[in-house]
């Protein structure tokens, strides 16, 4: 996960990736919202916080799908 997190960032550094409607658009603020559950559940996993981390990682996995669904209604219609 965090491997594809660094590559994704990397390619905000391309001017033309990030200027596509769908990164725009699409991502919004769900990556901050990823990014921030996933430190709150790497802390709460650290001091062995089962049920916290429990409830982060959920938020993780609901972030990412609010995510992939925004990407799918910004996506550019099929050729």
């Amino acid at each position: 996960i965090f491997l594809s997190q660094g590559i994704f960032i990397l390619f905000q550094l391309a001017p033309f990736y990030r200027s596509l409607p769908i990164v725009q658009n699409g991502v919004k603020y769900w990556y901050i919202l990823i990014c921030l559950t996933q430190i709150g559940w790497i802390c709460s996993s650290a001091y062995n916080l089962i049920a916290l981390s429990l409830g982060l990682i959920t938020l993780v996995f609901l972030s990412l799908f609010g995510c992939l669904r925004s990407l799918s209604y910004n996506a550019p219609p099929p050729k």
